[in-house]
């Protein structure tokens, strides 16, 4: 049967792969949307659809981070106000970046974009990921925090 540390191994390894399959999205986003800028009439509904199933990534991928932390409360010996309030810290990022991210997307599938230019749209859109980079930062110290903290309390309940 797998141990706790056994599981948040296997959460770790699946977190940094989301991680890095989002990152890829956003650079492969980043690519297409700077060249569609170069078309006479850039596709703003298709820029739409694409950053849709981002936000549908975001969405799976932010329900697993969820499952890590109260993983790492349970290996810490369960929920203390330091991971409580990361975790709040992280859920309300979330929902900042996932409605960010679903007002651009109106913006863009709307018959009349609101945008004056393509270039504003680019603009909003390299403005998200700055702030979804700025996050994914912060949570990648808070959740290397927490399992170091974990770790250290494993090996402490084993050598007493």
């Amino acid at each position: 049967m797998p141990t706790d540390s056994d599981k948040l191994s296997i959460l770790f390894a699946r977190w940094k792969d989301e991680h890095r399959q989002i990152d890829a999205r956003v650079a492969e986003l980043c690519q297409w949307i700077h060249s569609q800028g170069k078309i006479v009439s850039p596709p703003f509904l298709r820029a739409a659809q694409k950053l849709g199933e981002l936000r549908d990534q975001l969405e799976t991928h932010f329900v697993m981070e969820d499952e890590l932390g109260r993983l790492l409360a349970d290996a810490r010996g369960g929920m203390t106000a330091e991971i409580d309030s990361i975790r709040h810290q992280h859920d309300r990022q979330h929902t900042i970046l996932l409605e960010r991210l679903g007002r651009l997307i109106h913006s863009l599938g709307t018959a009349e974009p609101e945008f004056d230019s393509w270039d504003a749209a680019t603009d909003e859109f390299e403005l998200f990921v700055d702030k979804l980079e700025q996050h994914e930062e912060r949570e990648a110290e808070s959740v290397g925090w927490l399992s170091v903290n974990a770790v250290s309390n494993d090996m402490h309940d084993e050598s007493g």
